[in-house]
């Protein structure tokens, strides 16, 4: 059970979310929906809707451009380790055929 506090309010205990996954809190009136394994804030507008998904962090505007480059970059990485790890495989496989893989 989590419990929040800060010097002029009382502590706050969040309640199972397998039992209740929508609380209010008493003293500020900020509602708190469990979603996605966490607490969060509702929005204030529709609080038994969904969690709105932040902005970017970069441009106001919500450039997308550097986040896209990252993204592709990542997956990128990703094909390279793919490849590496079925390299590593096989090779492991080979050794362990030809008797060559030495446990100590």
């Amino acid at each position: 059970m989590a419990i929040s506090q800060t010097d002029n309010m009382s502590p706050f205990s969040f309640p199972n979310p397998a039992v209740q996954s929508q609380i209010t809190h008493p003293d500020t009136g900020d509602t708190w929906i469990f979603e996605d394994g966490v607490w969060m804030l509702a929005d204030p507008n529709d609080p038994d809707g969904p969690i709105p998904q932040s902005p970017d962090s970069g441009t106001p505007g919500g450039d997308t451009s550097d986040l896209e480059a990252v993204i592709d970059d990542l997956k990128a990485e990703i094909l390279s380790l793919r490849s590496d790890i079925i390299e590593l495989r096989a090779e492991l496989q080979t050794a362990s055929v030809n008797n060559f893989l030495i446990l100590e």
